[in-house]
């Protein structure tokens, strides 16, 4: 499972988990399936039923796994966790992370002012960037979906950098 939480500070990783998703690997280790759960699903969670991003700051990892695998149905075997610091440090190390992007889409940084423009198809992220990309919801066609279907497309930018690094090396 890979977790990402919205602590904004460097070695914190505290707040609430905005992006879940589960990762299968096939047994011959050829394919990877991800599936997002969206923040605001309603699971249970400890002793009632709550929005699964909630399991997290409630009871840290293991109560969000317990949640995530009784729901499911499945065993989780490992996790991977990071924060805000976390995830742009990645995008750095990677020099950047190539995605499908489905839907066009402008945000307007409220801290700055400044205007991101991410157009459909083909795109590269780094840093903070990558990061307003992750979390944008407003302004798709599907809000949280399309965040979700952001998410999935960021690990697979990801994974395929990895490669290309372990490959390079």
């Amino acid at each position: 499972m890979i977790i990402g939480t919205d602590s904004r500070t460097k070695n914190d990783y505290t707040g609430n988990s905005d992006v879940i998703l589960f990762a299968q690997i096939s047994a011959d280790r050829s394919q990877v399936t991800l599936v997002s759960i969206a923040r605001d699903t309603y699971l249970p969670v400890g002793n009632g039923r709550k929005k699964i991003n909630a399991a997290f700051p409630a009871g840290g990892r293991a109560l969000l796994v317990e949640s995530v695998s009784g729901a499911l149905g499945v065993p989780i075997h490992l996790t991977a966790h990071t924060n805000f610091n976390g995830f742009i440090g990645m995008t750095r190390v990677l020099k950047g992370i190539r995605v499908r992007n489905a839907h066009a889409s402008k945000v307007r940084v409220q801290s700055t002012g400044r205007v991101l423009d991410f157009a459909q198809g083909e795109i590269e992220l780094t840093g903070t960037d990558a990061l307003i990309y992750a979390r944008q919801r407003k302004g798709l066609p599907q809000g949280d979906l399309d965040r979700a279907e952001r998410h999935r497309a960021l690990v697979v930018g990801m994974l395929t950098g990895l490669q290309k690094l372990n490959t390079v090396s």
